[in-house]
Order: C-alpha cells, then structure tokens, then sequence
C-alpha cells in the first residue's frame, strides 16, 4: 500500500513536471511569435517606422502650422509629419490607420498604437525660416498674370454684392484717378472745398445774428455752441469714413446728440438749425445720398417737439423712443427710394432702419 502511494506521488510530479515544461515552451513560442514581425525588417514599402527617442530632452514643441520641420536626419516636409499636439482621438486613429496600412492587424496594431501614443515626444521642430524661404520660393514661381481692363469694362452692377476682388479693384482705379489729377484740379477741388466751408459758416452766423444776437456778448456760450457743433460734424464724418457699413447709425447719431443737447440747453429753433448746419457739414464732406437730410431732420423735428419741456426721465425716454421711431421709420422710406429693390437689400434696408432708430434712441435716454 506503501509503495502504492509512493509511485502515485512520483506520477504526479512527473506530470507536473511534462505540464509545466510544455507551458513554459507555449509561452516562449508565443513570445518569439508575438514580437518577430517588430523585430524583423518587414516588406520595406509597407513597414510603420516606429519614433525612437531622437529628443530624449523633450525641448521643441510638436507643430500644427503648415511648414517644414527640422531635425537631427534634416529638413521634411509638414505633410510627411504627425502632429503630435493634436486630440487624442485624432492621433489614436491617425496612428492606427498608418499601422494597418504597413501590415500590423489586431492586437499588433494596438500595440503599435499604444506605443506611439505613450508619452509622445516630437522628432521635428516647426521651423519658421524654412518655411518661409520654401513659401517664397512657391510664390515665385508661380508665373505672373497680367489682366487687361478697358475702359468701359464692368466692374459691378446695381444690385450685386460686391466681392474682394472687385472691392479691391475699385479701389486700385479710385487711387489710379486720383493720382492722374493735374495740380490745377487739386487746386480746384480744395478751393472748392473751401468755398463751401465760407457758405456754411456765413449762413450759420447771419442765422446766429438774425435771431440770437445775444450770443454775441456771451463768448463763453457761443464759444461752446461752436465746438459742440464742430465735434458732432467731426465724430459723423470720422465715423461714416471708418465704419461705412453702419451709415445710418455713424451719420445720424452724432447730429441727433447735438441737436438734442442744443433744444435743451437754447431752444427748438436753434436745435432745429443746428441739425441742418450738421447735414450740410457731413454732406459737403462725404457725399451722402439725398436721403440723409430728410432723415436728420425729421430726427431733429421730433427732438424740438417732444424735449420743449422735460419734467422727469420718463419724459426723456419717451421722447428718446419717438425719435427712435422717427428715425427707423425715415431711414426705411429713403433706403426704398434710392437703393436697388433685390433680394439681398431687404435685410439691409430692415438692419439700417433698426440700427439708426436704436442710436438715436440711446443717445437721448
């Protein structure tokens, strides 16, 4: 019974043993499997480059900017490189498509990926001067074209949106004109330009003297009405020049804020005047349609007749949304007129109406 229980022992560790020997065999076998094809040079056309770490400093930063890049192996090009500072996902899936490209399927592509992905330091630095010089080089051999235009070329209809090219274009001949002018028509145009900065002054001041002779022995209020003036002629033109998209708001509300300040300060007549010396300021300075001296005007009456006598604040928002109305109302009216009826105007025509009612409106309350 003993020696029974002996050999069964023995049996067992023997195979124990055999088992232990062949899954230790399984398991290299696997290995040496596993890891060949990373190992092996694989077919040169389809085989992934995995990154060793050529920047083991980690100084340089991965670049997303179209260029080139530089490193220790020379100069690629940007569409060669991954960018490592991408998402996440992005990289994940970029990575992943180049490993089953060269060969690499399921958990081999994984671990490819993983690889690549963890801890990802950048091979190649963006290099600016390299960039720029390639940049340049492009652009010089692309070939010059020359464009002939006639006179009597279109350039834009009535009615169209102007696009960049033709904006640029109109610009090019506006400067062009400009510069052909001989000295005798600058000479001309400025005369002009002061003939009628003589006209407006005198008629402003024989009104003034007409029916506010008081103001001259007051230099104090009369040297205040002419600045207040000057600056809302000033602020309309400056703003109508670098803001022409908003004519509306950028013409109307600075005559408006002096208009209504002078109803207040001297009395509806001289604000109603005042409002018209301001349409013949802005109107002899930029050339702006007929249209914009019924608008003021109507601003301006609204602005006499509602501020005569201002009580509370609530008479100061009232008054301030009359005008608004005034305002948006007369700006439609006139846009109706003198802008072309097309599909792309509407909106404009509603926006420019809106954005004049709301300046005004805001200015007086």
């Amino acid at each position: 019974m003993d020696r029974l229980r002996r050999n069964g022992g023995h049996m067992w560790k023997v195979v124990f043993q055999r088992v232990t020997i062949l899954a230790v065999m399984l398991l290299i076998v696997s290995v040496v499997a596993f890891c060949l094809p990373l190992m092996s040079g694989g077919d040169p056309a389809r085989t992934i480059e995995i990154p060793s770490r050529a920047n083991p400093s980690g100084e340089g930063t991965a670049s997303g900017e179209t260029g080139v890049g530089r490193a220790a192996g020379g100069v690629i090009s940007e569409d060669r490189a991954i960018n490592i500072g991408a998402a996440a996902s992005e990289l994940r899936q970029t990575l992943d498509d180049l490993a089953r490209f060269s060969g690499f399927t399921g958990p081999l592509a994984s671990l490819v990926v993983q690889r690549l992905t963890y801890q990802p330091r950048p091979l190649f630095v963006f290099d600016r001067a390299a960039s720029q010089a390639r940049a340049d080089a492009e652009a010089e051999a692309i070939p010059e074209a020359t464009v002939t235009y006639r006179v009597g070329d279109v350039i834009a209809r009535r009615g169209e949106r102007l696009s960049s090219e033709a904006h640029e274009l109109l610009a090019r001949e506006n400067e062009a004109f400009l510069a052909s002018r001989s000295a005798g028509t600058l000479v001309a145009r400025w005369g002009g330009v002061a003939g009628v900065s003589v006209v407006i002054v005198t008629a402003f001041g024989l009104y003034l003297r007409l029916f506010y002779p008081g103001l001259g022995h007051a230099p104090g209020r009369f040297a205040g009405l002419v600045a207040l003036v000057a600056a809302g002629g000033a602020a309309a033109t400056a703003a109508v020049v670098f803001y022409p998209g908003a004519f509306w708001t950028a013409a109307v509300a600075p005559a408006m804020f002096v208009t209504m300040v002078c109803v207040v300060v001297f009395d509806t007549r001289l604000g109603i005047a005042v409002g018209a010396l301001l349409v013949a300021i802005v109107g002899s300075a930029i050339a702006p349609p007929i249209g914009y001296l019924p608008v003021v005007m109507v601003g301006a009456g609204i602005a006499a007749w509602k501020m005569r006598e201002i009580r509370s604040r609530n008479d100061v928002v009232k008054a301030a949304l009359f005008v608004a109305i005034g305002l948006a109302a007369s700006t439609a009216a006139v846009n109706l007129q003198i802008r072309p009826l097309v599909d792309a105007v509407w909106m404009e025509i509603v926006s420019d109406a809106l954005s004049a009612g709301a300046g005004g409106f805001y200015l007086r309350s």
